[in-house]
């Protein structure tokens, strides 16, 4: 919301009235100095505030899909804060909107619009649930739009009229739901990381943790005075509903946090610069000098803005992302999914684990066990995390079938 003050209400001499003035239009509230005059400045106001102090008043359904956007994107940013990742999802799903139809009138955003921008989805391979979910912050989008008086109730009432994709009626691929990462697979992996991301992922296998959590980790929040440590993230998922969170850490956990522990208890404990540095020191070779590695260096960026020229006629560099203080969760995927790759490893992701650490401890305690070291209050939600039912059912049959 913008800081700019609240335009005062003034007198209008030739008239004997009250004016305001909001948006590039003057309101006349009555006769000034009266009562009603008041209140119905109040009222005015209390509507242009409402709508987000609009600059121009007087015809909101003149209102582009890119002028709507900013909007909503104003009041997303202050509505889904941080741990909520939303924001992310919100960016993807209207990003079609902004490059199609940033110029197309908000309130001429129809049905089939909505169907062309799905079937682009479908086209480009997203899975159907994923599909459904971003035609859901669309309307959301025009939901918001309704609520606001910047288009009329239909656009919406149409948007709704559009169904869903369902199974069997539709091309798009289906999602696979999400499994345990094999304990050879995770052991497998690791050999191959970095010791930053290595003690992350074994982390998030000895706790349970989400990646989230692990990426935040700070020393200030790890109270190391009993014999099993509590961590305490300052964000996660659920503290918008008021839950505490609290990760036990066990002997083995432990062991891998105990040499990453910092000084400066209120810094990020996995930190992707100190990474990338000693990935780039142990590139180094000792019997190069500095002129010589220079030169090497010289020649790779060299051929890299070749390569880039043929294949898209700019030799323009790629940009360079810093590598920062702390990691994502994102980041953190795409580092398993490299190595995955890379060393023809099944494909995996660090969310995984959680699933494998659940499916481990219900395997070896209990269900409830396992719920609470998850940290979840719902039997159902721990449901989706532990995949022992098959392998029980297997041994049984070994025995008896």
């Amino acid at each position: 919301m913008s800081a700019r003050k609240v335009p005062a209400l003034r007198h209008h001499k030739a008239r004997g009235l009250a004016v305001v003035t909001l948006g590039g239009k003057d309101f006349y509230c009555g006769k000034f100095g009266s009562p009603e005059s008041r209140r119905e400045y109040d009222r005015v106001v209390g509507e242009w505030l409402a709508a987000g102090r609009p600059e121009v008043v007087g015809a909101p359904h003149r209102l582009t899909v890119a002028e709507l956007l900013v909007r909503y994107m104003r009041f997303a940013a202050g509505y889904y804060l941080p741990p909520s990742r939303e924001i992310e999802g919100i960016t993807l799903a209207l990003r079609p909107l902004k490059e199609k139809y940033g110029h197309t009138l908000a309130a001429d955003f129809g049905p089939l619009a909505l169907r062309a921008v799905r079937d682009g989805w479908v086209r480009a391979g997203l899975a159907r649930k994923h599909i459904n979910a971003r035609v859901g912050k669309i309307r959301r989008l025009f939901k918001f739009a309704v609520a606001h008086e910047l288009v009329p109730p239909g656009v919406l009432d149409g948007l709704r009229a559009v169904e869903p994709l369902t199974f069997g009626h539709t091309t798009a691929v289906e999602s696979a739901p999400r499994d345990a990462v094999p304990e050879r697979v995770f052991t497998a992996t690791l050999s191959h990381v970095s010791p930053t991301v290595r003690a992350m992922l074994e982390l998030l296998w000895w706790t349970g943790a989400r990646p989230n959590e692990i990426c935040s980790m700070r020393t200030a929040d790890v109270d190391r005075t009993g014999e099993t440590w509590v961590y305490r993230p300052r964000s996660h998922k659920n503290v918008h509903r008021g839950h505490e969170r609290r990760i036990f850490l066990g002997p083995q956990a432990q062991r891998v946090l105990a040499v990453w522990l910092r000084d400066d208890g209120e810094e990020f404990i996995f930190q992707p610069r100190e990474a990338v540095k000693a990935q780039r020191a142990g590139w180094r070779k000792a019997h190069r000098t500095d002129a010589t590695r220079a030169r090497a260096a010289a020649n790779k960026r060299r051929a890299a803005a070749d390569a880039r020229r043929a294949q898209t006629g700019s030799g323009r560099p790629a940009s360079r992302r810093a590598a920062g203080d702390r990691y994502t969760p994102q980041r953190l995927a795409n580092v398993v999914r490299r190595v995955c790759i890379k060393h023809k490893l099944p494909r995996w992701t660090p969310y995984m684990i959680r699933h494998a650490t659940a499916t481990r401890i219900e395997r070896t305690i209990d269900f409830d066990t396992a719920r609470k070291v998850l940290g979840q209050r719902s039997a159902a939600v721990t449901q989706r995390y532990v995949h022992a039912d098959g392998q029980a059912a297997a041994a049984a049959m070994a025995k008896f079938g």
